[in-house]
This record gives structure tokens, C-alpha cells and sequence, in this order.
């Protein structure tokens, strides 16, 4: 059984991810994502304290395979920890991140 729960709200793909996202399930992230044959996805991180280099670099795989089909990628509910990590990565500028998932559907 996976630990990312897909769901499905307006034109979006809402992936909830675990607790930690790590290179041991990174795989099965991508595959929510690509499963979920949506062109616009909110990862749903507002359970997500840990996310590691490997992790990060399949979100931004993600994002731009999402763009470059005319889609988007949007996070919401990221905890302090993780978003201290973005910026210092400046991934900040890069992901649209909002606060819950309804900003995020509504983006």
C-alpha cells in the first residue's frame, strides 16, 4: 500500500504526501503523480516533516514535466522545516506554494 493518497478536487490531482518522503519512496511520489494522469497536481505536504535531496529533485522533475504539458504543480501546507529548505535551495521562486489545499485549487 502506498503512502501517497490521491484524490481528486476540481481540475486537480491532490496528492497527500507521508511524513517523510525519502529516496526510499520517492518512486512511488512520481508514480501518484503519473498515475493520476492530471495535468495540474497540489502536493499536499501539511503532514510531510521530512523531505530529502532525492525527494526534492523528483518534485522539481514533476514540476517541469507538468509545465512543459501546459500543467502546473502546486504545494500547500509546508511546515516550517521544509520551507527553510526551500528557500535556502530558492525552490520558494520556484513552486507556487499556498497554504491549504484550497488556495491551492483556487490558484
Amino acid at each position: 500500500m502506498s503512502d501517497f493518497v490521491t484524490a481528486h478536487r476540481d481540475s486537480f490531482a491532490v496528492v497527500t504526501l507521508p511524513a517523510r518522503v525519502d529516496a526510499a519512496n520517492t518512486k512511488l511520489l512520481v508514480e501518484a503523480v503519473t498515475t493520476s494522469k492530471a495535468t495540474k497536481v497540489v502536493l499536499d505536504m501539511k503532514g510531510t516533516d521530512i523531505v530529502d535531496s532525492t525527494a526534492l529533485g523528483a518534485i522539481v522533475k514533476v514540476h517541469t514535466s507538468l509545465q512543459g504539458a501546459g500543467g502546473k504543480l502546486v504545494l500547500c501546507g509546508v511546515g516550517d522545516g521544509i520551507r527553510r529548505v526551500l528557500t535556502m535551495t530558492r525552490l520558494d521562486r520556484v513552486f507556487t506554494i499556498t497554504a491549504d489545499v484550497d488556495a491551492a485549487v483556487a490558484s
